[in-house]
């Protein structure tokens, strides 16, 4: 239930409630990847992109399905969809970004 609470609170821009609704739920196996995507997007809103992407790691790396726009599209709000679009393309450019550096 917290966690439907804290997706609520995403869409009304409440993001310092939904971090400590996050925080302080009780933990239930299985709903790490989902909590990493709450804090990233609500990070990612905030503007603290370098938590954010941190946050959107784990959640793909716990649950890769975060990463297919046909899995998100159907099942969350724009504002999900379009916060995952951006910290994708904000990942790949500081990898890009990374791999240039590296070769010079």
């Amino acid at each position: 239930m917290s966690l439907q609470l804290a997706w609520t609170l995403l869409e009304v821009r409440q993001y310092s409630n939904l971090l400590r609704t996050v925080a302080s739920g009780p933990y239930e196996p299985g709903t790490e990847p989902e909590r990493s995507m709450l804090r990233a997007i609500a990070r990612w809103q905030a503007q603290e992109q370098d938590q954010a992407l941190r946050d959107f790691n784990v959640a793909v790396g716990g649950q890769p399905e975060w990463e297919n726009s046909s899995w998100v599209n159907p099942l969350y709000s724009p504002l999900i969809e379009q916060s995952i679009r951006e910290m994708q393309a904000e990942r790949q450019r500081r990898k890009e970004k990374t791999r240039i550096a590296d070769a010079g």
